[in-house]
């Protein structure tokens, strides 16, 4: 009896927009004739189709698709003492009484509460935004000491600037489906990347300086394993957001932003969702575009306790009206986040 294969990051290949790699993983499954075999995918991005679709190139067997449960008590007490919290009973019951139930269950959003809370001293956040910001403004800081030494004798740039420098590189990164960021001028014709020799001239007017991008890119907010990318999706979705929120305020188009993120039925770009879930939470004037072409996104991502009243209940009525936001794949009433 062969071994069972496990094939991993699905969610992965989709949000980097490669529309092929199911195509292709439903043909080698039928070739090699695979009996026992398990997909790896994310919740939010399992279409309620891949079932049917599975089941076609694996006739007389049964797909049965399962998710993993939220993190035990147990579990969140490992992540929360790795993370420094000594009381992690008082911390969970914290985070229970301010509705952070959600980010309890995710060990990677678990770890990005206890570093927001351990970052002011036990303060905590009052909603998702105010955590992923507390987050982001002790990533932008020099964490070295030698280096912050070193720095004194240089003109630094405050974390605000470093913040939207960080959100600029991050927007480049997901609008133009790039994973690293490089400072490199040879090697020039490598695919999904951004390089700086290329965007720098091009910065915004009155924003920020060359130097602010080139001194962001040192900082925990961003990782170095070759080239430059960003320390987690969610974190640059976060900041990506957050910038363009900033540059529609100023001035920038809606529609302008709107055309980077939709195809051109008014179909939300699928490896976009994450960034549309908190450009509605933090932008009103983008939120109707949103709401009208992905619903479901901004419940599976963002923070909801950023809308209005008003807005929560155009929100319940595109989701009514949208017959895929009902299916299995997508099922809006089970996302992470209810409407609070």
């Amino acid at each position: 009896e062969t071994q069972p294969m496990l094939i991993d990051a699905l969610d992965e290949a989709r949000t980097s927009g490669d529309t092929r790699v199911w195509t292709e993983l439903r043909k080698s499954i039928a070739q090699a004739q695979l009996s026992r075999f398990g997909i790896a995918c994310r919740a939010a991005d399992w279409n309620a189709s891949d079932n049917e679709d599975l089941c076609a190139v694996t006739p007389g067997q049964t797909v049965r698709v399962f998710s993993l449960n939220p993190l035990t008590p147990e579990q969140r007490h490992t992540v929360l003492t790795s993370e420094g919290i000594a009381d992690a009973d008082t911390f969970e019951h914290q985070a229970e009484s301010l509705g952070f139930v959600d980010m309890l269950g995710n060990p990677q959003s678990l770890q990005l509460l206890a570093s927001a809370v351990k970052s002011r001293q036990d303060q905590w956040p009052e909603n998702r935004r105010d955590a992923y910001e507390m987050a982001c403004l002790e990533l932008v800081k020099e964490q070295n000491p030698r280096h912050q030494q070193a720095q004194k004798k240089i003109a630094l740039h405050s974390h605000e600037v470093l913040l939207d420098a960080a959100g600029w590189l991050s927007a480049l990164m997901l609008l133009s489906n790039c994973n690293e960021v490089s400072d490199e001028t040879q090697l020039h014709s490598i695919r999904n990347t951004v390089w700086l020799l290329d965007v720098l001239d091009v910065l915004p007017a009155n924003s920020f300086s060359s130097e602010a991008v080139l001194q962001v890119l040192k900082r925990p907010i961003f990782l170095k394993p070759g080239n430059y990318t960003y320390v987690h999706r969610t974190v640059a979705e976060y900041l990506a957001a957050r910038y363009l929120c900033k540059r529609v305020a100023e001035g920038l188009l809606p529609s302008r932003v709107a055309s980077l993120m939709l195809a051109s039925d008014q179909y939300l770009v699928g490896n976009l969702r994450g960034l549309a879930g908190w450009l509605a939470a933090l932008s009103e004037p983008m939120r109707s575009v949103i709401f009208q072409a992905d619903p479901a996104s901004v419940l599976t991502y963002g923070d909801l306790h950023l809308l209005s009243t008003w807005a929560k209940q155009a929100l319940i009525d595109q989701l009514t009206q949208q017959a895929s936001a009902h299916t299995d794949g997508n099922l809006w009433q089970q996302a992470p986040s209810h409407l609070p």
